[in-house]
């Protein structure tokens, strides 16, 4: 870039100010580029060096063509108590001027052709993202160590407030292990009141064998206390021995009442040596799991009734007041009703008011639908399908 356009070869135009005489403009080879100016357009001092044993005429007429050119320069303003900063004149400054003419082909002579490095920005990129990822997974493992510090801190102290030690690993213990039941029911996670109860029909049915408990020292009330005992000294419950627990849990005389199906089904699931016999530890876990269930705890009508009311609809409340009905109008205490029963059944559940009956035709069409054709007897199941219907 030069600071005038225009060659010698096309004619030399002056150029005139204002109110000044005509000034020619030099020639091409007496001009200097515009980098050879700073900020203010005055010629840089090392220019001024370099050219120093030249007369002052030559520069003189410089500054006064370039000065007709550009016209008259604005002075510069302060902003905010600071003069503005021209970044060009910042830059031409701090330039050290060449030893030698700039030559772009010079670096290309000397040192031949360079082999470029296209994969450079990517590794650098590469390493950058590794690095942040190092970065990221050292504050996430940071981060990691600082919480589960706190949840450990958060368990001890927890620990401490509830004065319990710490839970153990559940495990059986060793037939010749001496241990407590109080360590049994921590170990298997049963609860100390399920505990002592479990005990208590163990101990009334179980078979010692050849060992004497109270020899031995291990009576009732002292296994509770927590006296230490090993697993066969207390003997071992049978197949038997576990229906005659059931039904008297159940409160039944006869373990016909039971159901010998979920029993069994019960005895094999717990039984770990299936040796058909329970000891200790097998017992509070067959009793743990079934202790309330239905089929341990109620007798087979009382089954049987709880199905009936899931089957109809019927709350337990229902379903009894209707069986204490039904049984009031059976008379031969069969458990089915004949027609005369069935009516009088009916006649407590429609409460008629005392001397009236139902229309004979009403009577024959309830008993035609209850028989549903070919029934002789109504026993529950079938009275309760009839009552449903009607509604």
């Amino acid at each position: 870039m030069v600071a005038t356009g225009g060659s010698s070869s096309l004619g030399r135009r002056s150029f005139a100010r204002r109110g000044q005489d005509v000034i020619n403009r030099p020639p091409s080879s007496q001009r200097f580029l515009a980098t050879s100016y700073d900020g203010e357009w005055k010629l840089r001092s090392d220019v001024k060096r370099s050219f120093g044993q030249e007369t002052s005429s030559p520069r003189d007429e410089h500054q006064t063509w370039l000065k007709g050119v550009l016209g008259k320069r604005k002075k510069p303003t302060l902003l905010g108590n600071m003069r503005r900063l021209d970044l060009t004149s910042s830059l031409l400054r701090s330039m050290e001027r060449p030893g030698c003419d700039w030559d772009p082909l010079r670096d290309l002579r000397v040192q031949g052709v360079q082999e470029s490095e296209p994969s450079t920005a990517r590794t650098s990129l590469s390493s950058e993202t590794g690095d942040m990822a190092d970065t990221s997974m050292t504050s996430f493992s940071r981060l990691t160590r600082r919480m589960s510090a706190s949840l450990r801190l958060g368990r001890r102290r927890s620990s401490a407030r509830s004065g319990l030690p710490p839970k153990e690993e559940a495990r059986a213990p060793t037939p010749l292990e001496k241990i407590t039941l109080q360590k049994i029911s921590q170990l298997q996670d049963i609860p100390w009141q399920v505990s002592k109860q479990a005990f208590n029909w163990f101990y009334q049915f179980a078979d010692t064998g050849t060992w004497d408990r109270e020899e031995l020292g291990l009576s009732e009330e002292a296994v509770l206390d927590g006296v230490p005992f090993e697993l066969p000294s207390l003997g071992s419950m049978s197949r038997s021995a576990l229906f005659q627990t059931c039904c008297a849990i159940s409160d039944v005389e006869d373990p016909a009442q039971l159901d010998m199906e979920f029993v069994g089904g019960a005895l094999k699931a717990v039984d770990a040596n299936q040796n058909d016999a329970l000891d200790l530890v097998e017992f509070l876990d067959f009793y743990h799991r079934y202790c309330f269930s239905e089929e341990v705890l109620l007798s087979r009508q009382e089954r049987e009734l709880r199905q009936l009311a899931r089957k109809y609809g019927f709350s337990f409340v229902e379903l009894d007041q209707l069986k204490k009905k039904f049984d009031q109008a059976d008379r031969n205490k069969s458990g089915k009703l004949g027609y005369e029963e069935f009516l009088s059944l009916m006649a407590m559940l429609t409460n008629l008011p005392p001397g009236q009956e139902l229309p004979e035709k009403k009577k024959k069409e309830w008993w035609i639908a209850a028989r549903q054709g070919w029934r002789r007897h109504l026993d529950l199941d079938a009275f309760l399908s009839f009552y449903v219907s009607i509604g």
